[in-house]
């Protein structure tokens, strides 16, 4: 630092065969060495011509990168399934996939694993759902009688007042357990009357199949007195 500019200093040795270092003094650019790189290329002979560095091999090339598996080798489908069980069963962000972090861990545990983006997992999630899980919890709803089946919600906003509504059923199986599952999780782009709230519960209820349902609990006690009970067909 000289004068409160930045200066770089070149440390080359200069040409023939003294061991004498060149030591010329250059003004650094804004965020950029463009001065020493120019004079190294023309004074020292260090930095290739474009041409050249085109037939350069890549960077990548000087690595061994293993073979990654298949989507349908065993290790990796237990490694997508185990990623879609972060997400939905233990609340892992999806976000979290994308991070450095978890790339790093998974490349310490098997470097062969590919890790998908997050859209890709949660397209896996979202056809799972439709294919899997609401077709099994519309044939266990449906074993229940209906005037034994409750249920409550929940509405969130988010600091961007993007509302969001939770549905939960309620009902006692046959070995007399009290089984809680969510059928719905639905965004809310209007205001939160019970009528709007009502029109949510049977899209909801109309997906599980029709039926005369209670609605036991909502988190505004004015909304669960109007709310009552319907028919979703």
């Amino acid at each position: 630092m000289v004068n409160g500019e930045m200066r770089v200093q070149c440390c080359e040795k200069t040409t023939g065969q003294s061991e004498e270092v060149c030591g010329l003094v250059l003004k650094r650019q804004t965020r950029s060495f463009c001065n020493l790189r120019k004079h190294l290329k023309e004074q020292h002979k260090l930095i290739p011509e474009p041409s050249d560095m085109k037939n350069q091999p890549r960077l990548s090339a000087h690595f061994v990168r293993p073979k990654q598996y298949n989507n349908n080798h065993p290790t990796q489908r237990a490694f997508d399934e185990n990623v879609r069980n972060l997400v939905c069963v233990d609340g892992m962000s999806p976000y979290g996939i994308e991070l450095p972090g978890f790339a790093n861990l998974v490349l310490m545990l098997d470097p062969c694993i590919r890790i998908k983006t997050r859209r890709t997992y949660m397209r896996q999630i979202k056809q799972e759902v439709e294919k899997v899980v609401m077709p099994s919890l519309r044939k266990e709803i449906a074993s229940v009688e209906s005037r034994y089946c409750n249920f409550s919600c929940d509405i969130w906003s988010s600091r961007r007042r993007e509302g969001v509504i939770c549905i939960i059923v309620h009902y006692i199986d046959e070995n007399w357990t009290l089984v809680s599952k969510v059928v719905g999780f639905k965004g809310i782009k209007v205001s939160y009357t019970a009528e709007n709230i009502k029109n949510i519960f049977k899209e909801v209820l109309w997906e599980l199949g029709s039926g005369v349902f209670k609605v036991s609990h909502c988190d505004n006690l004015k909304l669960t007195n109007n709310l009552g009970c319907w028919s979703a067909s």
